[in-house]
């Protein structure tokens, strides 16, 4: 779907810049206001671009130092439908790209440890924890569609390729994240009372037995594959600004799982299942961060060919 760019420049660099983007590919129209922004002050445009043309784009704006400068304010947005004369034919052919920034726009609005991210996060451990001890699947999977899981490792990877500091805010939320989960799993398998008639619950639950604890504390070449797969799906997703789907990646991968089953372990006593789980945890974020490299990494040589800018 094609892309609004609306950017508020200095008045120096407008006459050049829309020199270059009358020439440039794709672009289906630019609008320019003169000395109209109040804040910042400047000239403010508004362009709209096909999204196969996006990435040429926004190699253009670095080229005029806007990008990187503090010259510039860019917002991006999508139109919800294009009519245009000259470009119906491509339009209804475009691909769907996001550009840099937008893939880490949409990653801290999903991951950054908020207080909303650490609620879910903390719910969800707390429903795995009721889910896996009562054997009831479905609240397993309600747990990992809740929790924002997923996005902090991509987000690791994401700065990682495109050379910015969104690795080391991934690492945060990862940290901060998981934390939340253990703490909910934690005070589920109290609740719940996983580790027999001496808790609260009084009902004798066995974390160690199943099926379910057993796949998810016993890495297979199966499993492993899945998760491999999960992962390149959700850096393709996040690539392709279609997040909303990353739902059915949490499902595909055992990150949720695994970490309220730490909890559970040192609940009931169980240290090798708590110490198994530890290990496939790890295992299935080593997947998410190494699968999702040769995806952002083909983006950057093949599509992007930047970095980004924030």
């Amino acid at each position: 779907m094609a892309r609004r760019i609306n950017i508020i420049l200095s008045p120096d660099k407008t006459n050049a810049l829309l020199k270059a983007l009358l020439a440039a590919k794709g672009v289906m129209s630019v609008q320019a206001s003169r000395a109209s922004s109040i804040k910042p002050p400047g000239d403010a445009l508004s362009i709209e671009v096909l999204n196969r043309n996006l990435p040429d784009l926004m190699r253009l704006l670095d080229e005029h130092g806007l990008t990187g400068g503090p010259d510039a304010h860019i917002s991006s947005s999508v139109p919800v439908s294009v009519i245009s004369r000259d470009f119906n034919h491509e339009v209804v052919r475009d691909s769907s790209e996001a550009a840099w920034e937008e893939m880490e726009a949409t990653l801290v609005s999903e991951s950054s440890p908020t207080p909303n991210v650490l609620g879910l996060m903390a719910i969800a451990g707390f429903i795995t924890a009721a889910g896996i001890s009562t054997g009831t699947l479905h609240l397993v999977l309600a747990a990992m569609v809740i929790a924002p899981g997923f996005e902090p490792f991509i987000r690791i990877t994401l700065g990682i390729v495109a050379r910015s500091g969104a690795w080391r805010r991934g690492l945060r939320s990862v940290a901060l994240g998981y934390a939340a989960l253990l703490a909910g799993a934690f005070l589920g398998a109290i609740t719940i009372g996983v580790k027999g008639a001496t808790l609260l619950s009084g009902g004798e639950y066995y974390i160690g037995a199943g099926r379910l604890v057993s796949y998810w504390t016993t890495p297979s070449f199966s499993s492993l594959i899945i998760s491999a797969a999960a992962s390149a799906a959700g850096a393709i997703l996040i690539a392709s600004h279609r997040s909303i789907l990353t739902a059915g990646v949490m499902i595909g991968l055992a990150l949720i799982p695994t970490a309220a089953l730490v909890s559970m372990g040192v609940v009931a006593g169980d240290w090798v299942t708590a110490w198994k789980a530890l290990i496939r945890w790890a295992i299935e974020a080593a997947l998410v961060v190494s699968v999702s490299m040769p995806v952002f990494l083909w983006k950057r040589f093949h599509v992007h060919r930047r970095k980004m800018a924030v």
